[in-house]
């Protein structure tokens, strides 16, 4: 329990290679906290500024890089040298509200989950340091992603406003959409789980999918 955050409303959690704790309250920036919980560190001196104060998601990758996600798409914390890392955002993503936030095991790459589309973040290979969008216009039944989990072979799974999407290691997009179905338009923002025998697991308005 970390008196420091009150009543504040935490909407993520995540914690850097060193162990320290980041809390993401919604309205009121990002906080971190050293391991036992006792001392809130002021991030960059003080002057740590962000594009957006109403945070969704936080996410650590690989790299040690928090991944914080907002409502005018993301920022990229380097808790190392403490400063926003050198990450350039597109202009699609800096518009969109961010939901989700994950790192695939098979890519390496960084999957962002928005109101605007999948973005993915090339972190190696040819591609570093490039983005990638995925839309209606690639298949996907709907650009507003609430959650999306990552098998092992790199597959995305994405529960939007309007049913599951797939998107394999290749790129190809399979839409699950069938337009007949109450339960595919009422998924939750960022419920989602990928249980030990390899089942992706949604939550909606009506129980699971």
């Amino acid at each position: 329990w970390m008196p420091h955050t009150g009543t504040q409303r935490i909407s993520s959690i995540t914690k850097d290679l060193q162990g320290n704790l980041y809390t993401a309250v919604f309205s009121n920036g990002l906080h971190s906290y050293t391991p036992d919980g006792k001392t809130e560190r002021t991030l960059g001196g003080g002057s740590l500024q962000l594009s957006n104060v109403y945070l969704n998601t936080l996410f650590t990758d690989k790299d040690g890089l928090i991944w914080i996600g907002h409502y005018y798409g993301i920022d990229v914390y380097d808790p190392k040298h403490d400063r926003l890392g050198n990450v350039s955002i597109p202009k699609a993503l800096r518009s969109a509200i961010v939901y989700t936030i994950d790192q695939s095991p098979l890519r390496n790459g960084i999957w962002i989950g928005s109101d605007k589309g999948l973005f993915l973040y090339h972190t190696q290979g040819e591609q570093k340091g490039q983005w990638q969008r995925y839309t209606t216009k690639d298949g996907l039944p709907s650009n507003i992603i609430c959650s999306f989990d990552i098998t092992d072979n790199g597959t995305i799974w994405a529960s939007t406003y309007r049913g599951l999407g797939q998107v394999a290691p290749d790129g190809h997009i399979t839409s699950y959409y069938h337009g007949n179905s109450r339960e595919e338009r009422t998924y939750l923002r960022g419920v989602h789980a990928h249980s030990a025998n390899g089942k992706v697991i949604f939550g909606n308005q009506n129980g699971i999918t």
